[in-house]
């Protein structure tokens, strides 16, 4: 399926007022005041750019792309893998249609993306021959949009506590040794386990972990897919006009899942656009 829609010459009419990293910033939909160059993944966002009060159908296709409560790793993340899917097609010129001045594209630096999950252990408090280890691979919570977790496992009369800092949730187990070295045990709400090697009362480590969320393309199309005629109906329109009838025919007739992805994305943003135009007016 070809794009038929062409909108040179139409900047100003989907757009009042421009902004650098127009598009990513509409999609991510964060203050830009929070933004801190030294975040994993961080571009550039308006400073006085605030969130924008979404109506349901933009803010429930945000959580299915975001999740409900996104980390901010998870949202640099998301937001690089979802703009890029825009800028490698021909339908970039809707995205410099809102603003032509992007900092993020052409891409300088693979180094954020790295491998699929990281893991740090900082001995907090411990004798000289106690160890921990971690097994396993973390996964991301797609739901909530949380790629990083903290935890804290301590030692003390024979047990270990466990606690994820961000939720509360706790564990516990008996130590049972082998040889010095403990059996695998479960940290909450994860899929890794960690062992124990001459471990002590006392000892007191922060593990810090890091994982990728899974590519939009696989994970999520599924889940977009079921959101039903009244969603899209208020995204795409009943007998839209342009650009809005080019985004819905990409999303419910194209045979490649890129461009079906990206006519979403496209229409979400330009929705959040006319809202935000809306707020300002």
């Amino acid at each position: 399926m070809a794009v038929p829609f062409s909108v040179a010459g139409t900047l100003r009419s989907y757009s009042e007022s421009f902004m650098i990293n127009h598009a990513r910033t509409l999609l991510l939909n964060v203050a830009g005041a929070s933004s801190q160059s030294s975040d994993n993944g961080e571009e550039y966002i308006p400073p006085l750019f605030t969130p924008l009060s979404l109506p349901t159908y933009l803010q429930t296709t945000r959580n299915v792309l975001f999740g409900t409560a996104p980390d901010r790793y998870f949202l640099n993340f998301r937001a690089r893998e979802l703009m890029q899917l825009l800028h490698v097609t021909e339908l970039s010129e809707f995205v410099y249609a809102l603003d032509p001045r992007v900092t993020y594209w052409p891409e300088t630096s693979a180094k954020f993306f790295g491998s699929a999950a990281k893991i740090s252990i900082d001995a907090s408090s411990l004798n000289s021959n106690s160890q921990l280890f971690v097994s396993g691979l973390d996964a991301a919570d797609l739901g909530s949009g949380k790629s990083q977790r903290e935890y804290v496992i301590a030692v003390a009369g024979g047990s270990v506590a466990t606690r994820l800092v961000t939720s509360g949730d706790t564990g516990s187990a008996a130590i049972v040794l082998t040889d010095g070295a403990s059996q695998l045990i479960p940290l909450p709400k994860s899929p890794l386990s960690f062992r124990l090697v001459n471990a002590t009362d006392g000892d007191t480590w922060t593990v810090i972990t890091i994982a990728r969320p899974s590519p939009a393309i696989t994970t999520l199309l599924p889940i977009l897919e079921l959101l039903g005629e009244p969603l899209f109906i208020e995204l795409f329109g009943v007998n839209p006009a342009e650009p809005y009838a080019t985004f819905k025919n990409l999303w419910f007739d194209h045979s490649n899942p890129v461009y079906r992805l990206s006519g979403l994305l496209l229409a979400m943003i330009y929705r959040t656009n006319e809202v935000r135009n809306q707020t300002n007016a």
